[in-house]
């Protein structure tokens, strides 16, 4: 069967990567790190080497790993070779390694796609189980190894789920790709030191320390450990998913109970399975714990697969069916277990044959869903699986041009709504030939969008960069038919920019001259083409201080809910986020209450005229101070849970709006496009 639709043809074709990695390690140790063995790993290998061959290979590691576990520990009851500990950790951390370099490969190459998603993540959710089975040896963990499984396969599947819903994987200071691999593989070196006995020990004589708890310190140690992870690492973890979800949801007024369905088939997965072992006459984890894993994970990989595909291919929220194709052998194994209540105590079918078969269905149930999958991605988008496009450029830029914005689109309709391909790079006037590895020739076509406006604000700058910056104005209206302009400037020149740019016919709507004493100063509502509204906004953030801000925000609250157009921007004189020591933005609010006014009106976005603020105000306070700022300029933020402010450029934004999406792009001066940003609507809201 095909798991893939038309519309989910085109929305591969338009998917873009968004992921936020937060952790300091990561930054400051293993990225430099990564990167440098990215260079030498291009020297061992071969140079174009596919990304895909890289996340294979680390995979592989984990696999030797698992495997050296059950020769040397078929129960997982037994010490293996301290030498096989030592293997799990430096495999653990190979593991790790190429699967962070994967990405930086697939960049390299210009080989970044959907399906080096599906595929990166669809390893990651078998590694699982496998480097359970490793840690299983290592610890001496016997039955208990399924759960340190289920503490893994938790944060990872709603880390998935939040992804679905929020568009961005975001990976917290603290996360278990960065940090908690690194605690794993460390704990595997510790092992090998130490000796694997040290784990079945109680934990007041393995950590002294917790020898004065009277409770604690009788529990072995590998439990106590299991316990620790759960209470502060799970269980944190999934709050943050779950509260991320929420504020999402909450903010396009859709279904929580919708949003929770799509956790359904897991949570079944694991009742399921501890129901079969719960009722089995035989110890079914206990003798056979590498089989229940395999079974069990490979069953997890495919409802992490279909769930990762689902938002790939931008399917409507809710519960998958045939996600629940990997449930489908529990009930034969529950009732085979039944049929021993009629049998003195002996099922129909030996257990060790029914969990065999468990692993031999979902085994071909992921081999099917990966194969079929990975074809069918391929053969749309017009890429290779293991094959790298040999470092041939997406685009050919030639020297001395200007870069700005090209579409090359195509449209395609489903109920009536428009859906876009892909959004490109070239240069003004001279569309430049796109890699046959990364498009579908037949089917992208050039075309233009539904509606275009553009936001501008300025700091007084020498007369040739306003040259610069009016032609590249002209010219992005001329190509794209903007409707008008939103200029938050109180440059002078800026006041009356349709004049210079000599396009009369363009709207142009200027905030800062009509500066009022309430919190709200300037309100339009402007029409867009099928018969959608944009809301535009202009807040009196000065008027945010002092005792007077709780009636301020009180009423601003009330302006802005009042607002019932399809879209709504709102602009202001302050930034959302503070200045850290270096200069740059940070990831600090300037003003909670403001943003979080924004956030629960449904307000989409947020415009300031300057970048960021130079101080924290003091702790607890909701006013918004100027701070003394060296460079004024646009600053444009999309309101939502996960508050990722753009970059300011010193030129302006130009904005589409689509029935289905909110997309904005920086450009400078010079012409050149530095940040793309999108807000979905339509099929993305529930």
């Amino acid at each position: 069967m095909g798991y893939i639709g038309q519309h989910g043809v085109m929305a591969l074709q338009r998917y873009k990567y968004s992921g936020v990695d937060h952790s300091i390690v990561s930054k400051y140790i293993l990225q430099p790190f990564w990167t440098r063995f990215c260079f030498i790993l291009r020297l061992l290998m071969v140079s174009a080497s596919s990304c895909f061959q890289i996340t294979l290979t680390g995979f592989m590691f984990l696999v030797t790993s698992a495997l050296l576990g059950y020769i040397y520990s078929p129960q997982l009851d037994s010490a293996p070779p301290r030498w096989v500990n030592f293997a799990h950790g430096l495999l653990l951390f190979l593991y790790q390694t190429f699967d962070a370099v994967d990405g930086k490969q697939a960049r390299r190459t210009n080989s970044s796609s959907p399906l080096g998603e599906l595929f990166d993540h669809g390893c990651d959710a078998l590694a699982c189980a496998f480097e359970a089975m490793a840690f299983g040896s290592t610890a001496i963990c016997g039955r208990s190894t399924f759960w340190f499984w289920v503490i893994s396969a938790v944060p990872f599947y709603f880390a998935t789920w939040e992804s679905y819903f929020t568009n961005t994987l975001i990976l917290p200071a603290v996360n278990g790709p960065t940090e908690g691999l690194m605690l794993i593989y460390l704990t595997h070196f510790l092992t090998a030191i130490v000796g694997g006995d040290w784990w079945g020990q109680h934990i007041g004589k393995s950590l002294p320390f917790f020898s004065w708890l009277p409770v604690i310190s009788e529990i072995p140690t590998f439990k106590a450990a299991l316990f620790l992870m759960i209470v502060f690492a799970v269980i944190p973890t999934v709050t943050f998913n779950i509260q991320n979800v929420y504020g999402v949801v909450h903010a396009r007024k859709g279904s929580m109970l919708l949003a929770l369905a799509m956790i359904y088939p897991f949570v079944v997965l694991l009742a399921g399975v501890l129901i079969w072992d719960y009722l089995s006459p035989i110890d079914l984890m206990g003798k056979y714990p590498h089989l229940v894993i395999l079974g069990t994970g490979l069953a997890f990989g495919f409802l992490v697969g279909r769930l990762i595909l689902s938002h790939l291919c931008d399917e409507p929220k809710g519960l998958k069916t045939n996600m629940c194709m990997s449930l489908l052998y529990l009930p034969f194994a529950i009732a085979n277990l039944l049929t021993a209540k009629l049998n003195n105590g002996v099922p129909m079918v030996d257990e060790f044959w029914v969990l065999l078969g468990f692993c031999v269905y979902t085994a071909t149930l992921y081999l099917h869903f990966a194969t079929s999958v990975i074809h069918e991605i391929t053969t749309a988008l017009g890429i290779y699986c293991f094959r790298s496009p040999l470092n041939t450029p997406l685009f050919n830029i030639q020297d001395n041009k200007k870069r700005s914005l090209r579409c090359d689109c195509a449209f395609g309709s489903t109920g009536g709504r428009i859906y876009i391909i892909t959004m490109e790079q070239s240069i003004i006037g001279q569309p430049q030939k796109a890699n046959p590895h990364r498009m579908n020739k037949n089917k992208v076509q050039k075309n233009f969008l539904d509606f275009h406006f553009v936001s501008v604000a300025s700091s007084p700058r020498p007369l040739q960069e306003y040259t610069l910056l009016f032609k590249q104005l002209e010219k992005v209206i001329k190509m794209y038919n903007v409707q008008f302009v939103i200029n938050i400037s109180e440059d002078p020149l800026l006041m009356n920019v349709t004049t210079f740019l000599q396009q009369p016919e363009v709207l142009l709507h200027t905030t800062r001259s009509l500066e009022g004493q309430g919190p709200v100063y300037y309100q339009k509502k402007i029409d867009l083409p099928h018969g959608r509204t944009l809301d535009v906004t202009a807040i009196n953030t000065k008027a945010f201080q002092g005792p007077a801000q709780k009636n301020q925000f009180s009423s601003l609250t009330k302006i802005l809910k009042g607002s019932q157009s399809d879209w709504h921007i709102a602009i202001g004189y302050h930034s959302l986020v503070n200045c850290s020591v270096d200069g740059e933005k940070s990831d600090e609010l300037a003003s909670e209450q403001l943003y979080h006014t924004l956030l629960n009106t449904g307000v989409n976005a947020y415009i300031s005229g300057q970048t960021c603020l130079t101080y924290v105000p003091k702790e607890g306070s909701g006013e918004i101070s100027r701070g003394d700022v060296e460079n004024e300029g646009l600053s444009f933020t999309f309101v939502n849970p996960n508050l990722i402010p753009m970059e300011n450029v010193d030129g302006f934004v130009l904005h589409r709006i689509s029935a289905v999406e909110f997309v904005s792009y920086l450009v400078n001066i010079k012409g050149d496009v530095r940040t793309v940003a999108l807000q979905p609507k339509g099929r993305d809201v529930m």
